[in-house]
């Protein structure tokens, strides 16, 4: 009899897991989806805002700008600068340009995460930080900083 009425309530309890996972990525297929719908009627009717929108610096002059990429968001422009930001050729915040090719004789670490990985300053950054210390131990590492605003890190 006891078990009967465990066997039960374990058949109940699992059928409701599984109807919530059902209902959950239902709801957030359906919920994405219109996301898109509403953004690709946003994207039509501001199409300026888009391409051309300022994003404000902190700094006392200048403003960066971003377009949209359709795999991470908003991003900045490559190749820009203000009074204390640099956005190099890939559109992320270094104050130097990176090749492509890696050195044989250098170590690359690249920074990914969000804003606080990306910075304000270009000398108040973690790699800029990182890069410094790893001179003064003389080691001949490059810390890439790959930060963007927006993107969350968990």
């Amino acid at each position: 009899m006891l078990k009967k009425f465990f066997l039960r309530f374990f058949l109940v309890f699992i059928s409701i897991v599984v109807s919530l996972i059902i209902v959950e990525y239902s709801l957030k297929k359906y919920l994405s989806l219109k996301a898109i719908k509403e953004f690709e009627n946003f994207k039509k009717v501001h199409k300026n805002l888009i391409d051309e929108a300022p994003y404000p610096d902190n700094s006392p002059i200048g403003e960066l700008s971003y377009f949209w990429d359709p795999y991470i968001g908003f991003r900045f422009k490559p190749d820009q600068k203000t009074l204390n930001r640099t956005i190099d050729n890939y559109g992320f915040h270094n104050d130097k340009v990176y090749s492509k090719e890696k050195p044989e004789n250098i170590i690359r670490i690249m920074l990914l995460g969000g804003s606080v990985a990306e910075g304000r300053a270009d000398s108040e950054t973690i790699t800029h930080y990182l890069e410094n210390n790893f001179k003064k131990i003389k080691k001949n590492i490059e810390v890439i900083n790959c930060g963007i605003t927006g993107m969350m890190s968990t």
